[in-house]
């Protein structure tokens, strides 16, 4: 978006706390932008602190932000999850990409639903959709990637499918 004055602060800010979830960038790294950044304004340099503080609450909302996205996208039809049926199951299943491990191709969770489950570890779930949603949310804190989740037909009862380690 272009601006015809100055970014507002609060979107500047913004800005800056979304690039806190760059895991790459180190501690040092991103203080060492903030401070370069601030730089610009002397009344914002001198009250670096604040700004440090502002930005961390910035990126922890964002954060459960992002995981809320997760537990929801993994229902959707996207580039990243499908849906698909398979006799008395239905389900949805992490699409194979090329640019991560992991990962199922239609053809596979269907066959993963017909008894094709030698390869992967599977996990009785009560409420499978459920389960499956907090699965995502604990792959984007560091847990176990599931990549399918099957329920029966008939009730909330199923499995879900993780890689075995």
């Amino acid at each position: 978006k272009l601006y015809e004055r100055e970014v507002p602060r609060s979107e500047r800010m913004r800005s800056l706390g979304k690039m806190n979830r760059v895991p790459t960038l180190s501690r040092t790294d991103r203080l060492r932008f903030l401070l370069g950044y601030l730089d610009a304004d002397a009344g914002e340099r001198q009250a670096w602190k604040t700004s440090a503080r502002e930005l961390l609450a910035i990126h922890a909302a964002k954060v459960d932000d992002d995981l809320e996205r997760s537990e929801r996208r993994c229902l959707d039809e996207n580039r990243d999850y499908g849906a698909f049926e398979s006799g008395e199951w239905r389900g949805h299943f992490l699409k194979k990409r090329s640019d991560r491990a992991g990962g199922l191709s239609l053809e596979e969770a269907r066959a993963l639903a017909n008894g094709g489950e030698a390869a992967y570890r599977m996990e009785p779930a009560a409420d499978a959709i459920g389960e499956w949603k907090r699965a995502n949310r604990k792959a984007k804190e560091g847990g176990p990637v599931p990549v399918a989740v099957l329920v029966k037909r008939s009730s909330s009862e199923g499995k879900i499918a993780f890689p075995k380690a």
